[in-house]
């Protein structure tokens, strides 16, 4: 894939959508990605990042 070829439809490698039906596609010689499934993938870590957060122990927690 080159792309600098600007006749070259780019598609995001997650959801399939074309460059024209997303905001921003990171595209790189190996794999592309959407601005929404970044945001999707963000939400992801943010989700789990959270739920590890709230199983840590309380620090007055005497089993802490």
């Amino acid at each position: 894939m080159e792309l600098n070829n600007p006749s070259q439809i780019l598609w995001c490698n997650v959801c399939d959508k074309t460059q024209h039906e997303v905001t921003y596609l990171v595209a790189s010689d190996r794999i592309n990605i959407c601005s929404e499934c970044v945001a999707w993938c963000n939400g992801l870590i943010e989700d789990r990042k959270m739920k590890e957060l709230f199983q840590m122990p309380a620090a007055n927690d005497p089993g802490y």
